[in-house]
């Protein structure tokens, strides 16, 4: 078999468990455990020599993204993989922490990335069930106990979530700093929930080249010295199942056209019909002109 790079997608909120796909009333949702599986899969493939790690996210969940990127490291640590990030639309917040420590990071003039920061939510209703008459009262054992969406933070709770938020943040902006090799000071000027968009971002050092999809494919390509004259050097690894009408058909086409035409394929009507996670029950003659 041919030396191939895989391509990994990775879109979505980061959440964990399993990946699912957006519909009219839900997002698109990157789950950690399904991401994971696709990067392992990538790294422990003998043919795969490089992973091209294609993020497009606005962030989630902190313990999501760090099961994401400890498996990405593994590729590079444990297989001797290198990992090409190539950001999307955006890669920011939990979409940067799982890009941070690729062995190179394109992204477009307009990709918005960044966001090194943390925040936390606590909901209450309260005040709205005290205006229709509901009282609720909270017995506990401690003063930390768990806390109740019937009850407003104390200032000893809202102490407490503070300093975790605080040391959560701590060790984005740490992991920042030794993936891109720069101190926390340098980091911490940059950060604090700060978006920047891909210019900014390769001046201030948050990625490393202006670049889209093909441009990151290309750099594996020449760093794992891949002959693409044989026309099977992609490997294709999306959330879908290997079941999928939109999986089976990117892992044809990509076998079969180079990776501009690719990219127009992905951004077709038919292929958006084909990847969509709701049952297809039947479909009319299709036409496919790829210009």
């Amino acid at each position: 078999m041919d030396k191939q790079i895989a391509i990994v997608y990775a879109t979505g909120s980061i959440m964990t468990g399993k990946s699912s796909g957006g519909s009219f009333f839900s997002a698109d949702i990157m789950g950690s455990e399904t991401t994971a599986d696709l990067i392992r899969k990538a790294r422990k493939d003998k043919n795969v020599k490089a992973i091209v790690f294609r993020v497009d996210s606005g962030g989630g969940s902190g313990l999501a993204s760090d099961l994401i990127l400890t498996e990405l490291k593994l590729a590079q640590e444990e297989d001797k993989k290198p990992v090409i990030i190539s950001m999307g639309s955006m890669a920011a917040s939990g979409g940067y922490w799982i890009s941070c420590y690729g062995d190179k990071i394109f992204a477009d003039k307009s990709t918005l990335t960044g966001s090194i920061g943390v925040f936390g939510l606590v909901p209450s209703v309260d005040s709205l069930f005290s205006k229709i008459g509901i009282n609720t009262q909270k017995i506990r054992k401690n003063k930390f106990a768990v806390q109740s969406m019937f009850e407003d933070l104390n200032k000893d709770e809202t102490d407490f979530m503070q300093m975790h938020i605080d040391g959560f943040y701590k060790g984005f902006v740490e992991k920042v700093a030794a993936a891109r090799k720069k101190s926390y000071e340098d980091i911490d000027k940059i950060a604090e929930g700060r978006v920047w968009a891909g210019e900014d971002a390769l001046e201030l050092g948050l990625i490393d080249e202006i670049g889209d999809l093909n441009d990151a494919v290309k750099y594996a390509i020449e760093l794992a010295k891949i002959d693409t004259k044989s026309g099977n050097y992609l490997k294709i690894y999306t959330k879908y199942s290997e079941f999928s009408f939109g999986d089976m058909a990117m892992k044809v086409f990509a076998d079969k056209l180079d990776i501009e035409v690719l990219n127009k394929l992905q951004g077709s009507e038919i292929f958006n019909l084909l990847s969509n996670d709701e049952k297809i029950m039947m479909m009319m003659p299709y036409n496919i002109e790829i210009k």
